[in-house]
């Protein structure tokens, strides 16, 4: 029954860090799922994506309250991210388990990289760009659907230096479009093999659940006072190396299998 309770202190860690930096927390949920629990690769995708959902809806709510999300931006970018997501995810049917670990891993090193080279200063941008931000909300969503993760990592920085906001509105923005490209992802990722997986797992799904699910939903809550407290950059540069470490692991699992 308690074999899985250390999911309730990582599922807060990994939802408030990666809502606090407007990043998607698949990221660190995937190689928890595949090398801690053991799932099948499709299976911890799909549970991953539905860790952002939970975890991110929660931090939404919190945003909404704080009026840090710009509704109007975020309707825009989400109008280009979904469906860019859902062709990410059809794209997924026909593609064997092993290049989306090795192209999970590569997108987050991509990312993790661009962090640690170049952080996104925490100021405002001189002149919007709406079409840059457009461009990177659709190939971050396109990601996203392809391999449940890259769309924070995109957009955010994009929108620190190419959108006129404050900077915690601009993380809060973030968090609704991954989102909405989250939500879309694991809606397409069902299917009869989906479900038949979670039937033949279903006493990992029915212990570990219930421990992950308040740890996201409360992370959720904490991400966004972070946001508005702390130097951002300070936590983009930890963040990009735990992530490095996450993508070792990954190409590693993938290669062995």
């Amino acid at each position: 029954m308690f074999e899985y309770w250390y999911l309730l202190p990582l599922g807060l860690t990994i939802a408030t860090i990666s809502i606090s930096a407007g990043i998607s927390g698949s990221n660190f949920w995937l190689p928890v799922l595949l090398l801690v629990i053991g799932l099948p690769p499709r299976l911890a995708f799909w549970l991953a994506l539905t860790a952002v959902v939970l975890g991110n809806g929660s931090g939404v709510c919190r945003n909404l309250r704080a009026g840090t999300i710009d509704l109007l931006l975020a309707s825009r970018l989400m109008v280009v991210a979904m469906p860019a997501a859902l062709v990410g995810s059809i794209v997924t049917s026909f593609v064997d388990d092993r290049p989306l670990l090795l192209g999970f891993a590569a997108v987050a090193a991509i990312g993790a990289i661009g962090v640690l080279r170049s952080p996104a200063e925490r100021t405002k941008a001189l002149v919007s760009r709406p079409h840059k931000v457009q461009q990177a909300a659709a190939l971050g969503g396109l990601l996203q659907g392809l391999v449940i993760t890259g769309c924070g990592v995109v957009l955010l920085p994009t929108l620190l230096r190419h959108q006129r906001a404050r900077p915690e509105v601009l993380v809060g923005t973030s968090v609704l479009v991954v989102l909405s490209c989250a939500l879309t992802a694991a809606l397409m990722r069902i299917d009869a093999q989906m479900l038949e997986a979670m039937h033949t797992h279903r006493a990992e799904l029915w212990h570990a659940l219930p421990f992950a699910i308040p740890g996201v939903v409360v992370g959720g809550q904490l991400g966004p006072r972070i946001a508005a407290r702390l130097r951002l950059a300070t936590l983009e540069r930890y963040f990009a190396v735990l992530l490095l470490v996450v993508c070792l692991s990954v190409a590693a699992l993938a290669l062995a299998g």
